[in-house]
């Protein structure tokens, strides 16, 4: 069988400098462990789109000054 390749979704960088804090940590693991990856990049007005490509569900009602926004980020 096989062995899948682990994606790991990070917010794109901004000055080459990553700032999200809780994928740090995985990344982190994830080289401590040897454990392959790739990293794929998401601009904000990419994440939603993405994310219902892989089928992944949102959070229900999630209201912030009267929109909808069905997905977090960490």
């Amino acid at each position: 069988m096989a062995e899948s390749e682990i994606v790991l979704y990070d917010l794109a960088c901004t000055k080459n400098e990553c700032f999200s804090p809780a994928v740090w940590r995985i990344r982190m693991l994830l080289n401590y462990k040897k454990v392959p990856y790739k990293t794929v990049f998401l601009e904000f007005q990419d994440i939603a789109p993405t994310l219902e490509g892989l089928y992944v569900s949102s959070f229900p009602g999630v209201l912030f000054l009267g929109r909808k926004f069905g997905y977090r980020k960490p």
